[in-house]
């Protein structure tokens, strides 16, 4: 029992030397129950919903407050008119569009019924489906509040019609495949490079290139190249196999889909590079490695759960995510065919964060090798 003791004494002490490990233990117990428990939520509410009201009417008015008043639809704009409603599902301003015609009082009026069109963003297809359910219940307690004045037994007062746009089928994969790809090239981006300048020290290699005549930048571009090719080839094979297994194919530029992977790439390869120059082991590498894209990119980048059903502070946070702004342009470009207008803010934010990761990590490594 003494040499028990004495060996537990001896791992306790260990523990409490190595600062970073014990933070890293009480921290990432704490912060998985924090995300889990605010993003991971099925429920789809305050759905942006977008008002088309031809009649003006009293009638019609109350039919946008049976949906304004739940705390499923969110009214971002209101209309008279459909001009820029399609471009407003492009630029996701919007979920959802409800169109209510110019004779939609009139028709009730004459015992006729009256026909009401939704339009769903179905690029994710089982927030569609929960849409497309969601408008049914709302317009069915509608019609029962209509029936008693309404002769017509026969016919429902309000018939709605709702049309899926992007993907019509809702089919499942059209959603997960482009943001596997994001969330695959994020972590074999940040993992794969993670571990290059800590290999290179603990095997005692590191000295051997500071003494070589190559500069520091040099040797950076030298770090950074090979994992772009390597990666951007991967991502290729993701979109052909998603395209031949699943028959998800790229509506939109196929160069600007490259052009932006491109520069995901090097976010992704900037970030490695950084904890590489800050870790001192590559177990510690891959620790941090994994635990700052796993997490984040599948909870916080909309890959699976909508950032808008999140409080507001995990929805603040979720800006912080590289893979956030990848999941827009990507899932934009292959599913809704969208062009650079769309995204463009996206596309200038990512940019900005790569150069600004790129910089960092080679300030760093410049410090480490000099």
């Amino acid at each position: 029992m003494k040499r028990i003791k004495a060996v537990i004494k001896k791992e306790f002490k260990h523990i409490l030397r190595d600062k970073r490990s014990l933070g890293l233990l009480i921290f990432i117990p704490i912060l998985m129950l924090i995300l889990f428990g605010y993003a991971l939520s099925f429920d789809v509410k305050n759905v942006k919903l977008t008002v088309v009201d031809k009649a003006k009417t009293p009638g019609s008015r109350k039919l946008i407050d049976k949906f304004v008043k739940t705390e499923y639809f969110k009214l971002q704009n209101y209309q008279s008119s459909e001009k820029d409603i399609y471009n407003k599902l492009d630029r996701k301003e919007t979920k959802s569009i409800m169109i209510i015609p110019s004779d939609y009082s009139k028709e009730l009026g004459k015992n006729q019924n009256s026909k009401v069109m939704f339009i769903i963003d179905g690029v994710d297809s089982n927030t569609a489906s929960t849409i497309q359910g969601y408008i049914s219940k709302i317009v069915y307690s509608v019609n029962n509040n209509l029936k008693p004045e309404f002769q017509n037994k026969n016919k429902e007062p309000v018939n709605f019609k709702p049309r899926i746009w992007y993907n019509p089928e809702l089919k499942s994969q059209v959603f997960l495949v482009p943001g596997l790809i994001v969330y695959i090239l994020m972590i074999i981006t940040v993992v794969s490079t993670s571990l290059t300048i800590v290999r290179e020290r603990e095997e005692n290699t590191i000295e051997q290139l500071i003494v070589s005549p190559l500069h520091s930048f040099q040797l950076i571009i030298g770090k950074i190249v090979p994992y772009v090719i390597v990666t951007f080839s991967s991502s290729l094979s993701i979109i052909i196999l998603g395209y031949l297994f699943f028959g998800v194919a790229v509506k939109g530029s196929l160069i600007l889909l490259l052009i932006s992977m491109i520069i995901f790439l090097l976010v992704g390869v900037s970030f490695g590079l950084m904890i590489s120059a800050v870790a001192d082991s590559q177990e510690f590498a891959f620790m941090i490695s994994v635990f700052t894209t796993v997490l984040p990119t599948l909870l916080l980048s909309g890959f699976v759960f909508p950032i808008r059903n999140m409080p507001k502070a995990i929805q603040l946070f979720s800006y912080l995510v590289p893979a956030r702004y990848f999941m827009d342009i990507i899932r934009g470009i292959i599913i809704k065919g969208t062009g650079f207008f769309s995204f463009w803010l996206e596309f200038v934010i990512l940019t900005i964060i790569a150069v600004f990761l790129l910089f960092v990590s080679s300030q760093k490594l410049k410090r480490k090798l000099s």
